[in-house]
């Protein structure tokens, strides 16, 4: 409660959670008026098992309630097979122009976050990152 006030008037207030941790943030006053809904990997929708599958259902009931929402998955589905309430909102595929299939190449180390800060470091400085030759 304390982040929410500190926010208001000053910056959007972001509270994030997975699609099953819905009933967490239903204790935020007004939370269905003054928030947007946003699940992200909403295909996992599909592949609901035991207490999971409550909040998921629990998801599909009360989206509709918030004044606006979301479902994001950069996993294609075919919109025959969403859950019949996801098909009474629209749908849009986002296709992304002159993109490269990239391979990930692992790296093991012992410290992990420095490694990531040197990849940071790196990029802000030169605005790319050279990896075996390659350039980010």
């Amino acid at each position: 409660n304390r982040y929410i006030q500190k926010c208001k008037g000053v910056q959007p207030v972001k509270i994030i959670g997975t699609y099953d941790s819905l009933t967490k943030m239903l204790w935020i006053p007004n939370v269905y008026k003054e928030y947007a809904l946003i699940i992200d990997e909403f295909h996992e929708l599909l592949n609901l098992k035991s207490e999971r599958e409550l909040r998921g259902i629990l998801i599909l009931s009360e989206f509709k309630k918030f004044k606006k929402y979301t479902f994001l998955s950069a996993t294609p589905l075919i919109e025959d097979f969403l859950p019949e309430v996801l098909n009474s909102i629209p749908y849009t595929e986002l296709i992304i122009q002159n993109s490269e299939k990239i391979k990930v190449v692992s790296q093991q180390t012992d410290k992990p976050f420095s490694m990531i800060l040197d990849f940071i470091k790196t990029f802000k400085v030169n605005n790319e990152v050279i990896i075996n030759g390659n350039t980010s």
